[in-house]
């Protein structure tokens, strides 16, 4: 938030956060994945994200750098050593990290002509999709595997795209989104 820290809390019991990670800048994204002992959390700041130890807390185990303005959306995918991190932003692409080694981003996936403010995942295997929308009113659908252009353009929207969510399996998935508009579509 803008107060410059993302906290854990007990989704069980009230009570005081479990942990409080500071960071430098606003957090305006999080996101986990993992289970068990490796539970992690991704937080975006500024241009930066973060990866924490969702148990432990501490330092973050990795800071991700690329992209070259504010990171305003984050989801994960994935299991195992194969989770994966997409980020998007002001900068209007979507980069895609391993969530486990870090290092520079595995994709960078282009097609957004203005701020990217949301990504949802779906899917398993080979056949994973990303879903982002944002400030340009369009759904862009991407092979979260390949990368490349986008799979699918959605056009339906009078106003920014803010949020995305995505639920079914094989050829019966649905994208479900809002925006600042009066109507959610699916």
């Amino acid at each position: 938030g803008f107060d410059k820290a993302v906290r854990v809390w007990d989704g069980a019991a009230a009570g005081a956060p479990l942990l409080v990670l500071e960071h430098e800048d606003f957090v305006i994204a999080v996101a986990c994945y993992g289970e068990g002992d490796e539970r992690r959390i991704v937080s975006a700041a500024g241009k930066k994200l973060f990866v924490w130890d969702a148990v432990a807390g501490g330092a973050p185990l990795l800071v991700l750098v690329g992209h070259t303005y504010v990171v305003l959306a984050i989801a994960c995918h994935g299991a195992g050593d194969g989770w994966r991190i997409v980020s998007g932003g002001a900068d209007t692409v979507l980069l895609v990290w391993g969530a486990v080694a870090g290092g520079a981003p595995l994709l960078k996936l282009e097609g957004h002509t203005k701020e990217v403010f949301s990504i949802a995942c779906h899917g398993a295997g080979d056949g994973w999709r990303y879903v982002s929308g944002g400030d340009d009113k369009v759904l862009l659908v991407w092979d979260a595997v390949k990368g490349g252009a986008p799979l699918l353009k959605l056009v339906g929207h009078s106003d920014p795209v803010c949020s995305i969510a995505c639920h079914g399996a094989g050829d019966g998935w649905r994208i479900v989104s809002g925006g600042v508009g009066r109507a959610a579509r699916g």
